[in-house]
């Protein structure tokens, strides 16, 4: 069963567009691993400087198997270090899709 996960990253105010860049950057590091991304999403209302992404791997041990890989990965360790200059924390959240869901 596929498994889906939100990141939602608090941006640090004034730094919307490093962070932006930074993203692009990274996004080929995490599809190298099996992951793949559905969206990412600016926060319009609520909470402000926030970005969600909504991706998925094929099951948990999917997503096991790629954390390892990430964090040996040299250029992933790198963009982590600069990544940090722009996030002020992050949520992510596992899910599975319900019965009757069309994700699954």
């Amino acid at each position: 069963m596929a498994l889906y996960l939100t990141n939602t990253v608090r941006i640090k105010t004034g730094h919307v567009q490093e962070y932006l860049a930074w993203a692009q950057k990274v996004i080929p590091i995490y599809q190298k691993y099996g992951v793949k991304f559905h969206g990412a999403f600016q926060a319009v209302g609520g909470e402000g400087n926030v970005a969600v992404y909504l991706v998925s791997l094929a099951d948990f041990a999917a997503w096991g198997d790629a954390n390892q890989k990430l964090l040996a990965d040299a250029d992933f360790q790198a963009a982590q270090r600069e990544g940090g200059n722009h996030v002020d924390g992050n949520v992510v959240q596992a899910l599975v899709p319900l019965p009757g869901s069309s994700m699954q």
